[in-house]
């Protein structure tokens, strides 16, 4: 009975033997891995004292890079808003020009050669005002008045 427990005692201490191995060579070959982990896994926060004229320095640096690209949206903001404005005041002088152009056809008895004539004067549209506008009204006002008058002592 010595000969099998002898036996069995004999192979677990060269399994025991064998897993101690094992052990010794993962850690010595993991070694290298751990290090590599170790090292990617775990990392230092440095913060670093500057000093305030290296601060002052960088946000002028920034500011001298940004200040013209700002510059440059701004002008062509400017421009694109002056265009809108242009746009708006001549559509507010078409507008204007075709209303009072509808209320002297509406007023005015039917088309006499006169009549044709004035209405092929060519009218140029610039960059007028409302004092402008205002007084192109007063003249046409009298000068329908005086046609009036002009009709009434033809007659």
């Amino acid at each position: 009975m010595k000969d099998p427990l002898q036996e069995s005692l004999w192979h677990l201490q060269e399994i025991n033997a064998l897993l101690e191995e094992s052990v010794e060579q993962l850690e010595t070959e993991s070694k290298q891995n751990n290090d590599l982990t170790d090292t990617m896994l775990r990392f230092k926060q440095v913060y670093e004292l500057m000093p305030e004229f290296d601060i002052e320095r960088a946000r002028i640096d920034l500011n001298e890079e940004l200040e013209p690209l700002i510059q440059l949206l701004k002008d062509k903001l400017k421009e694109s808003l002056n265009r809108h404005a242009i746009d708006l005041n001549t559509l507010k002088q078409k507008y204007e020009l075709n209303k009072l152009t509808l209320n002297n056809g509406l007023n005015s008895d039917p088309m006499s050669s006169q009549d044709i004539d004035e209405s092929t004067d060519v009218v140029v549209m610039g960059s007028t005002t409302n004092e402008e506008l205002e007084e192109l009204r007063e003249l046409k006002k009298k000068k329908e008045a005086l046609q009036k008058k002009l009709d009434a002592l033809r007659q």
